[in-house]
Protein backbone atom coordinates (compact mmCIF):
# COMPACT_ATOMS: atom_id res chain seq x y z
CA UNK A 1 0.00 0.00 0.00
CA UNK A 2 3.02 2.07 1.02
CA UNK A 3 4.34 1.38 -2.75
CA UNK A 4 1.24 2.19 -4.14
CA UNK A 5 0.90 5.29 -2.60
CA UNK A 6 4.50 6.59 -3.03
CA UNK A 7 3.73 5.54 -6.80
CA UNK A 8 1.01 8.12 -7.22
CA UNK A 9 2.81 10.79 -5.71
CA UNK A 10 5.42 10.76 -7.85
CA UNK A 11 3.10 9.82 -11.46
CA UNK A 12 0.46 12.50 -10.55
CA UNK A 13 2.61 15.97 -10.93
CA UNK A 14 4.66 14.16 -13.66
CA UNK A 15 0.78 13.93 -15.26
CA UNK A 16 0.08 18.06 -14.10
CA UNK A 17 3.58 19.05 -16.07
CA UNK A 18 3.11 16.93 -19.38
CA UNK A 19 -0.68 18.03 -19.33
CA UNK A 20 0.98 22.12 -19.24
CA UNK A 21 3.36 21.72 -21.47
CA UNK A 22 1.07 19.48 -23.73
CA UNK A 23 3.40 17.02 -23.77
CA UNK A 24 5.40 17.38 -26.83
CA UNK A 25 8.60 20.34 -27.12
CA UNK A 26 8.42 23.37 -29.52
CA UNK A 27 10.98 22.34 -32.84
CA UNK A 28 14.01 24.29 -32.29
CA UNK A 29 14.54 26.32 -35.91
CA UNK A 30 17.13 24.63 -38.22
CA UNK A 31 19.41 27.24 -39.70
CA UNK A 32 18.58 26.80 -43.56
CA UNK A 33 21.54 25.16 -46.13
CA UNK A 34 21.96 29.43 -47.04
CA UNK A 35 22.94 30.25 -43.40
CA UNK A 36 25.21 27.45 -43.05
CA UNK A 37 27.04 28.09 -46.21
CA UNK A 38 27.37 31.88 -45.52
CA UNK A 39 28.56 31.40 -42.11
CA UNK A 40 31.39 28.57 -43.47
CA UNK A 41 32.20 31.07 -46.06
CA UNK A 42 32.65 34.04 -44.64
CA UNK A 43 36.43 33.34 -43.18
CA UNK A 44 37.16 31.99 -46.57
CA UNK A 45 39.40 34.62 -48.37
CA UNK A 46 38.27 37.05 -50.67
CA UNK A 47 39.39 38.40 -53.91
CA UNK A 48 38.95 42.05 -55.22
CA UNK A 49 40.17 44.07 -58.71
CA UNK A 50 40.32 47.70 -58.44
CA UNK A 51 42.45 50.64 -58.73
CA UNK A 52 45.26 51.62 -56.03
CA UNK A 53 44.61 54.86 -54.74
CA UNK A 54 46.23 58.06 -52.60
CA UNK A 55 45.27 56.27 -49.38
CA UNK A 56 48.19 53.77 -50.63
CA UNK A 57 51.10 53.32 -48.01
CA UNK A 58 53.71 51.16 -47.41
CA UNK A 59 51.26 48.96 -45.29
CA UNK A 60 47.99 49.38 -46.38
CA UNK A 61 46.31 49.69 -49.35
CA UNK A 62 43.47 51.95 -50.42
CA UNK A 63 41.56 49.60 -53.09
CA UNK A 64 39.11 51.49 -55.07
CA UNK A 65 36.47 49.30 -57.31
CA UNK A 66 34.31 50.09 -60.54
CA UNK A 67 31.83 50.50 -58.09
CA UNK A 68 33.61 53.57 -56.63
CA UNK A 69 33.48 51.19 -53.07
CA UNK A 70 37.13 51.62 -51.55
CA UNK A 71 38.79 49.41 -49.08
CA UNK A 72 41.73 49.44 -47.34
CA UNK A 73 44.30 46.05 -47.00
CA UNK A 74 46.86 45.47 -44.93
CA UNK A 75 49.36 44.30 -47.16
CA UNK A 76 53.22 45.52 -47.22
CA UNK A 77 53.89 47.03 -50.58
CA UNK A 78 57.11 45.29 -51.12
CA UNK A 79 55.15 41.80 -51.27
CA UNK A 80 52.75 42.75 -53.77
CA UNK A 81 54.13 41.16 -57.20
CA UNK A 82 54.55 43.78 -59.94
CA UNK A 83 55.29 46.99 -57.02
CA UNK A 84 52.56 49.07 -56.09
CA UNK A 85 51.69 52.64 -56.77
CA UNK A 86 48.57 54.90 -56.62
CA UNK A 87 46.80 54.73 -59.94
CA UNK A 88 47.65 51.24 -60.77
CA UNK A 89 45.41 48.16 -61.07
CA UNK A 90 45.64 45.75 -58.69
CA UNK A 91 44.22 42.16 -58.30
CA UNK A 92 44.17 41.37 -54.17
CA UNK A 93 43.15 38.45 -52.44
CA UNK A 94 42.50 38.94 -48.87
CA UNK A 95 41.14 37.58 -45.23
CA UNK A 96 38.23 39.59 -43.77
CA UNK A 97 38.31 39.64 -40.16
CA UNK A 98 35.96 41.94 -38.47
CA UNK A 99 36.44 45.87 -39.92
CA UNK A 100 40.48 44.34 -40.53
CA UNK A 101 41.25 43.08 -44.11
CA UNK A 102 44.63 41.71 -44.40
CA UNK A 103 46.31 40.54 -47.56
CA UNK A 104 47.55 37.36 -48.44
CA UNK A 105 48.60 37.36 -52.35
CA UNK A 106 48.43 40.95 -54.39
CA UNK A 107 49.69 41.32 -57.96
CA UNK A 108 49.84 44.27 -59.84
CA UNK A 109 47.92 44.28 -62.86
CA UNK A 110 49.35 47.20 -64.47
CA UNK A 111 52.66 45.74 -64.41
CA UNK A 112 51.70 42.30 -65.37
CA UNK A 113 49.48 43.68 -68.63
CA UNK A 114 52.34 44.25 -71.33
CA UNK A 115 54.30 42.50 -73.87
CA UNK A 116 56.54 39.80 -73.10
CA UNK A 117 59.23 38.11 -74.71
CA UNK A 118 61.01 34.36 -73.80
CA UNK A 119 63.41 32.56 -75.96
CA UNK A 120 62.65 28.98 -76.10
CA UNK A 121 64.90 26.01 -76.19
CA UNK A 122 65.21 26.19 -79.74
CA UNK A 123 66.60 29.73 -79.78
CA UNK A 124 63.57 31.23 -81.19
CA UNK A 125 62.11 34.28 -79.87
CA UNK A 126 58.68 34.42 -78.95
CA UNK A 127 56.01 37.08 -77.45
CA UNK A 128 52.55 37.36 -75.90
CA UNK A 129 50.35 40.62 -74.75
CA UNK A 130 48.44 40.17 -72.03
CA UNK A 131 45.88 43.30 -72.62
CA UNK A 132 43.90 45.04 -69.86
CA UNK A 133 40.98 43.53 -71.24
CA UNK A 134 41.52 40.23 -70.61
CA UNK A 135 43.03 39.26 -74.38
CA UNK A 136 45.73 38.10 -75.20
CA UNK A 137 48.45 38.59 -78.43
CA UNK A 138 51.03 36.55 -79.17
CA UNK A 139 53.96 35.98 -81.94
CA UNK A 140 55.99 32.96 -82.90
CA UNK A 141 53.62 30.69 -80.69
CA UNK A 142 53.16 27.41 -81.46
CA UNK A 143 49.17 26.60 -82.22
CA UNK A 144 46.89 26.78 -80.27
CA UNK A 145 48.62 30.13 -78.73
CA UNK A 146 46.28 31.53 -76.05
CA UNK A 147 43.52 34.29 -76.79
CA UNK A 148 42.51 35.45 -73.28
CA UNK A 149 43.51 35.39 -69.59
CA UNK A 150 42.51 36.26 -66.36
CA UNK A 151 43.66 35.97 -62.77
CA UNK A 152 41.61 33.59 -60.26
CA UNK A 153 43.10 32.82 -56.67
CA UNK A 154 46.37 34.61 -57.31
CA UNK A 155 47.18 32.50 -60.77
CA UNK A 156 47.15 32.89 -64.35
CA UNK A 157 44.96 31.51 -66.29
CA UNK A 158 45.17 31.22 -70.10
CA UNK A 159 42.65 30.17 -72.38
CA UNK A 160 43.33 28.42 -75.95
CA UNK A 161 40.90 28.28 -78.84
CA UNK A 162 40.31 24.96 -79.99
CA UNK A 163 41.82 24.04 -83.78
CA UNK A 164 39.35 21.99 -85.57
CA UNK A 165 41.85 21.03 -88.14
CA UNK A 166 43.77 19.85 -85.93
CA UNK A 167 42.03 18.07 -83.42
CA UNK A 168 42.77 20.49 -80.55
CA UNK A 169 40.39 20.82 -78.44
CA UNK A 170 40.24 24.44 -75.94
CA UNK A 171 41.85 24.27 -72.66
CA UNK A 172 42.77 26.58 -70.62
CA UNK A 173 46.79 26.18 -68.59
CA UNK A 174 47.07 27.61 -65.02
CA UNK A 175 50.31 29.53 -64.67
CA UNK A 176 52.10 29.89 -60.74
CA UNK A 177 53.46 33.58 -60.83
CA UNK A 178 56.36 32.89 -59.66
CA UNK A 179 57.72 36.57 -59.77
CA UNK A 180 56.60 39.78 -60.93
CA UNK A 181 58.62 42.84 -61.97
CA UNK A 182 58.66 45.56 -63.93
CA UNK A 183 61.11 43.83 -66.52
CA UNK A 184 60.99 40.74 -65.15
CA UNK A 185 57.88 37.69 -65.40
CA UNK A 186 58.34 34.15 -64.46
CA UNK A 187 55.66 31.65 -64.45
CA UNK A 188 55.55 28.07 -63.77
CA UNK A 189 53.39 25.46 -65.70
CA UNK A 190 53.38 21.92 -64.14
CA UNK A 191 56.89 22.48 -62.60
CA UNK A 192 58.84 24.54 -65.72
CA UNK A 193 59.75 27.94 -65.40
CA UNK A 194 59.27 30.22 -67.82
CA UNK A 195 61.38 33.56 -68.22
CA UNK A 196 60.05 36.32 -70.02
CA UNK A 197 61.37 40.05 -70.38
CA UNK A 198 60.28 43.41 -71.15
Amino acid sequence: MANAMKLLLFIFPLAILVGCTGGTQQPQEQPSAEDSLSKATEHWPKEIRGTAGDGTSMNVIEVVTTNSDTLYITTPAQTVAGGIEAGDEVDIIYNANGDENTGVVAINISTLTKVWNHTNTLGAKQSIELCGNGDVNTWNMPAPSYDSWKLEGGKLLMHSPAVLAKEISEHTDTFDILSLKRNELVLSLHSQEIIYTR
